[in-house]
């Protein structure tokens, strides 16, 4: 089954996922190699998919480093693997940044580090996940 996924209004099958989206620069992307998502989260300018075995991808721009996974990609119009996040149990997209709860309940964070958002006693920018303290 093919569903069209708006990032706008998402709905996930879980069978398979056909998603189209725009990125920054109105140019249409093709994310069939998410089929096994089981949630999305759409930040201001970047997008991110949690798949069925823990792991999360996400794409869209990324000169702050909220793609995770370790490059300062201006523009990421594929799906990229975030660095050392294997056990997530939900993905949340900020503006700059995201979040993951992981299996344990610890939380990960990564991307632009301004006003502490990352929750690691930090204000530096991270290009991949880090630790927010207290969990």
């Amino acid at each position: 089954m093919k569903q069209t996924i708006n990032i706008y209004y998402v709905s996930i099958s879980m069978t398979f996922v056909f998603m189209v989206a725009c990125n920054p620069v109105n140019e249409t992307v093709d994310l069939r190699i998410l089929s096994t998502a089981t949630s999305i989260s759409a930040g201001k300018i970047h997008t991110c998919a949690m798949l069925s075995g823990g792991t999360v991808k996400c794409w869209g721009y990324g000169s702050y480093g909220q793609l995770g996974d370790g490059s300062t990609t201006r523009t990421q119009s594929t799906p990229v693997s975030v660095s050392s996040i294997s056990t997530a149990t939900s993905v949340s997209a900020g503006e700059s940044h995201t979040c993951s709860v992981l299996s344990g309940g610890s939380v990960s964070c990564w991307g632009l580090g301004s006003y502490g958002r990352l929750g690691n006693d930090s204000t530096n920018t991270q290009y991949t996940p880090v630790g927010v303290l207290g969990f």
